[in-house]
């Protein structure tokens, strides 16, 4: 693991990295690259599993969100853990993030026959 102690040594070691951070201002796109360096997913997958041993949520009928990405771990956290799902808000800013968490839905499978999915932008108060 690189540690770096001051942002002159970051930027002098991760040239590349600011460049295609600044080049691409897709964040979904951005998140899924990080996500390779990771281990979150067999993480998440344990701790999911592990809490759906330990709390019942079957009671819970609606979920908001903010900022789901994709929606991977939302829909694999509702169909573990919320059987009785009919409400699911999406807030989130990122446009290919939006889309690719619209797609996600259209295909999953959620527990609920009739769940209302919305997903909408922040808008910044004025």
């Amino acid at each position: 693991m690189l540690f770096v102690h001051s942002l002159q040594e970051c930027t002098s070691r991760c040239k590349f990295h600011s460049v295609l951070l600044m080049a691409d201002d897709s964040y979904y796109r951005l998140y899924a690259v990080m996500r390779t360096r990771d281990n979150f997913d067999d993480v998440f997958r344990s701790t999911l599993e592990d809490v759906a041993g330990k709390v019942d949520l079957s009671h819970v009928k609606s979920c908001l969100v903010f900022g789901p990405g994709g929606g991977h771990r939302e829909m694999e956290f509702a169909r573990r853990l919320l059987p009785n799902l009919r409400s699911f808000i999406a807030v989130e800013p990122d446009q290919e993030s939006t889309k690719v968490l619209r797609t996600n839905f259209q295909e999953g499978q959620l527990p609920g026959n009739d769940i209302l999915v919305t997903i909408t932008k922040m808008v910044p108060s004025s």
